[in-house]
C-alpha cells in the first residue's frame, strides 16, 4: 500500500533528523520534531521513495540516464542542514 510505504519513509526520515538534531539522545520516541525540519522531512522521505529498490546503488547508465547515489543513507546536502542540538546536563549541583 502506497500510503504505508510513504509513511514508514516519513518516519525514517524523523528518526534519522533526530538522530542529527540530539546526537546524544539514545531513545526518540518521546522527542518532538523542531517544525523547521519538516519540509526536510518530506524532502528526506522522497529521496528514500526514489531509492526505493535501487538501495546501494553506486552508479548506473540506461539510455543516456545516468544513476549514482551517495555513500551513506542520506545525501549530506540534506544532512547539512540539520543543526545539532546542545542541552546542558546538572552533574553536581555543589558550587565552586
Amino acid at each position: 500500500d502506497d500510503d504505508n510505504v510513504l509513511s514508514a519513509f516519513l518516519k525514517m526520515a524523523r528518526s534519522k533528523i533526530l538522530a542529527r538534531c540530539y546526537p546524544y539522545e539514545s531513545d526518540y520516541s518521546e522527542l518532538e520534531m523542531p517544525a523547521r525540519y519538516d519540509e526536510l522531512q518530506v524532502q528526506a522521505a522522497n529521496y528514500y521513495l526514489n531509492k526505493r529498490g535501487a538501495e546501494g546503488e553506486t552508479g548506473h547508465s540506461e539510455n543516456a540516464t545516468q544513476v549514482q547515489y551517495s555513500d551513506g543513507d542520506l545525501p549530506q546536502s540534506l544532512l547539512r542542514e540539520i543543526m545539532p542540538i546542545a542541552k546542558a546536563v546538572v552533574v553536581n549541583e555543589t558550587t565552586v
